[in-house]
């Protein structure tokens, strides 16, 4: 017991980063730590608020009986898709992973760590869905004396059957990508995809929820709820237990509910934990052997070889290249989704957009929102870590390297950027000047922010900094490089609405 708490303390120190913040002698930077724990829990409140004001809708307009399981099945489905990613990077990790497999702890104890990780971890987005579901679900229907116990109860084991699932699924799926070339860029490609259909999910959902508001209470609503309800209980098991044992206060399904995830869970646990030393292997020799291959030099010239260095790098990150271009693909997403369901819902919606020409005005500067979320060259150099040495022993002028880190970040997001704008453009049907702006202004935004980002991170490079979260969100130059970039056209945005 006192092994597994140890270990269960390194790893939630990691994660939190107590230590770092706590013993940090540099205030600046301990500054910096606090200001991005206040903004995360600013963002966490944002969409708590969206989330209740969706349910609310539901609630208001006849759906209000069947949100506790509809939140159990959402909260279900987005833990599942998130862990199947997580899984990964919790085996394999990074230095302190490694630190912590080389400890005498067995590798049931191991294990169980990480999936009461991933326990926290999920919990914390159950929270986010299923609290804001049960607040609207109160102004409907009464759940002090009845409901709420048995929501506590569903609440506290809604991630043990998922996690199970989807730490199985992510194994699998990493065994198999790590055999093949470039698995990292694959296994990116399928998470910025499945993220794509996450927000493609959202929007529809909203656009739905939209439709509800504008139609009205009716008979048809009832009849709706009752036809999702059945299908809802029909594909996943856990939500009939669920909704058997929770929603109708069942004593009798909600044991059943409480030993069928437990038992889910632990079987996963019990798998992992006879298999772990050869799961671990089997993930990170890939990583660690490669096969050396006889190759013919050829001269390249210095761009060319840096570029494809960078890129590269690039490529085989965890975090830099995810969450980089999920904001690119969003962007793509979001005007897709103008296209396909007009404007007139943003009209309507939004009390200060009076017309068409409104939204024309703004679209430039709403993509270059994206085009900054999605910039790279703010942390480029900090990405470097213990590999700098590298860039400044390279017997060349640093305006190679530069020109470089430029051209990966312009590689991805001009094109993504472009799209994005044509999508805009063949939505809004603006005049000839107008289209030149919403395609130039983000177009020449995008290059300008790459020379900002790389001159804010030369004057303020960190290479201590022990992960990829941290270069790109902890740092001097993500306030003063990449707050900037997205804050800026924000303002605008809303001032030109």
């Amino acid at each position: 017991m006192r092994s597994l708490l140890l270990l269960l303390k390194i790893r939630l120190n990691h994660q939190l980063g107590i230590s770092t913040t706590i013993n940090e002698n540099d205030s600046t930077k301990k500054a910096i730590m606090l200001v991005r724990r206040v903004v995360m829990f600013a963002l966490f409140a944002l969409l708590f608020f969206i989330i209740y004001r969706g349910a609310s809708v539901l609630a208001q307009y006849g759906f209000g009986k069947i949100l506790p399981t509809l939140s159990y099945t959402l909260a279900s489905i987005i833990t599942v898709m998130i862990t199947i990613f997580k899984i990964n990077e919790l085996i394999t990790g990074n230095a302190d992973t490694e630190f912590l497999f080389s400890m005498p702890f067995g590798s049931m104890t191991q294990v169980l760590v990480i999936f009461f990780q991933l326990y926290l971890e999920n919990i914390l987005i159950t929270a986010l869905i299923e609290i804001p579901f049960l607040m609207a679900y109160s102004t409907v229907l009464p759940i002090f004396g009845g409901m709420l116990p048995f929501w506590i109860v569903g609440f506290i084991f809604t991630p043990l059957p998922t996690s199970g699932i989807a730490a199985l699924i992510g194994i699998v799926l990493m065994l198999i990508l790590s055999t093949t070339p470039h698995s990292n860029f694959i296994q990116t490609v399928i998470s910025e995809v499945i993220l794509s259909g996450i927000v493609a999910l959202i929007i529809y959902i909203a656009i739905s929820l939209y439709n509800i508001y504008t139609g009205g209470l009716t008979a048809d609503n009832e009849a709706l709820a009752d036809e999702m309800l059945r299908s809802i209980i029909g594909n996943y098991r856990f939500s009939r237990y669920y909704q058997l044992g929770i929603s109708e206060r069942n004593v009798a399904w909600t044991v059943m509910y409480v030993l069928s995830s437990v038992l889910w869970n632990f079987l996963f646990i019990f798998m992992l934990g006879i298999t772990f030393q050869e799961v671990t292997i089997a993930l990170k020799s890939p990583l660690a052997y490669k096969p050396y291959e006889w190759k013919e030099q050829k001269a390249t010239r210095i761009e060319k070889s840096l570029l494809r260095r960078e890129l590269s790098q690039y490529i085989r990150s965890r975090s830099y290249m995810k969450y980089s271009l999920f904001f690119l693909l969003l962007s793509v997403v979001i005007c897709a989704s103008v296209k396909i369901v007009g404007t007139d819902i943003f009209i309507q919606l939004i009390p200060s957009v009076e017309c068409n020409s409104s939204l024309i005005r703004v679209a430039p500067f709403f993509l270059c929102i994206f085009v900054g979320l999605g910039n790279t060259t703010y942390c480029s150099l900090t990405m470097e870590g213990k590999r700098h040495w590298i860039m400044e022993t390279i017997p060349f002028n640093e305006k190679y390297v530069f020109g470089a880190k430029r051209k990966a970040d312009l590689i991805f997001s001009l094109p993504l950027t472009v799209i994005s704008a044509i999508l805009l453009v063949t939505a809004l049907n603006p005049g000839i000047l107008n289209t030149i702006l919403i395609i130039a202004v983000p177009f020449l935004y995008a290059i300008i922010i790459s020379y900002y980002g790389l001159f804010i991170n030369s004057r303020f490079v960190d290479y201590s900094t022990e992960n990829e979260s941290t270069a790109m969100y902890g740092s001097i130059s993500f306030f003063l490089g990449y707050f900037p970039m997205v804050a800026v056209p924000a303002i605008l945005t809303i001032a030109l609405l």
